[in-house]
């Protein structure tokens, strides 16, 4: 292969790179949703072509003043993950602190069989 040949095939490398290196995410929050009204919005932005949704993974919700259920992020993604075919999912933080190291890589590996 010639000096010229190989820049080529390299800059045609990147080109592919660079034209498929951008994708679109949506974020859900957790807290005062139901989990029909979860589900209905990950089918929503999986059919809108959504590349990827994610969600959190607070204790509680991060604001005052509503009641209403904040469901936990990891369990909600192992239920999303079963619901969906396309897209891909994560928690855009999640606290290591709080959770055996072993046991949230369990939930990790879980949920990534489950999608």
């Amino acid at each position: 292969m010639t000096a010229g040949s190989r820049r080529m095939r390299q800059e045609k490398e990147m080109v592919g790179f660079m034209s498929n290196g951008v994708t679109f995410g949506v974020v859900t929050a957790q807290h005062w949703r139901s989990w029909p009204m979860l589900a209905e919005q990950w089918s929503w932005a999986e059919e809108a072509g959504w590349d990827s949704a994610w969600l959190f993974d607070h204790f509680f919700s991060l604001y005052d003043g509503e009641d209403g259920p904040t469901l936990d992020g990891w369990t909600v993604l192992a239920g999303l993950a079963s619901s969906t075919s396309r897209i891909r999912m994560g928690l855009m933080v999640t606290g290591n602190m709080h959770r055996n190291p072993a046991i949230m890589f369990k939930q990790a590996v879980t949920v990534d069989h489950l999608s």
